[in-house]
């Protein structure tokens, strides 16, 4: 593990009142919990969402007007 990463962990554990141990567990269950592991399953949510967009009636000029108009940030009215 790099050493900065295990700095981290280990300020991140004692926050938490857990060892550095528990604080790693804490944190790949954190970021993994919600992944698909079946890759049938993900292949079917992918194809959902896919499928959900089809029909949107948003052109490419649209998309990069909206683009230009995000990297605005606040000086769009």
């Amino acid at each position: 593990m790099p050493e900065e990463l295990y700095k981290r962990l280990k300020v991140a554990a004692a926050a938490h009142h857990r060892s550095i141990n528990g604080e790693a567990i804490f944190c790949m269950e954190r970021v993994l919990k919600d992944m698909p592991l079946d890759p049938d399953d993900r292949l079917m949510h992918i194809r959902k969402l896919r499928k959900s967009t089809e029909k949107s009636s948003i052109n490419e000029e649209e998309i990069n007007t909206l683009k230009v108009w995000g990297r605005a940030g606040s000086s769009h009215d």
